[in-house]
């Protein structure tokens, strides 16, 4: 998954570059060509964050390294007493 983030990326990189320069590698996307590189940019950046955790949101390690407030704590029952 990380090899196909790197191509959007390299795409990305390349599309922006050369419309600096003057081509439009894009121009059959008509407006959207404008935004191209942020829009492979984006793929990217979703794929490489799919390929790191599985697609399944916060791996342990990083839920680790969050501060004691932000963690997933579990409810404790409060005894009533009468």
């Amino acid at each position: 998954m990380e090899f196909i983030a790197l191509i959007f990326y390299a795409a990305a990189v390349i599309d922006f570059v050369s419309s600096w320069l003057g081509y439009n590698l894009t121009y059959f996307l008509g407006a959207a060509s404008n935004f191209s590189p942020i829009i492979l940019g984006g793929i990217g950046f979703v794929i490489q964050k799919l390929g790191e955790s599985g697609g399944a949101g916060l791996r342990q390690s990083e839920e680790d390294s969050l501060p004691e407030q932000y963690r997933t704590k579990s409810r404790k029952k409060i005894k009533k007493s009468n």
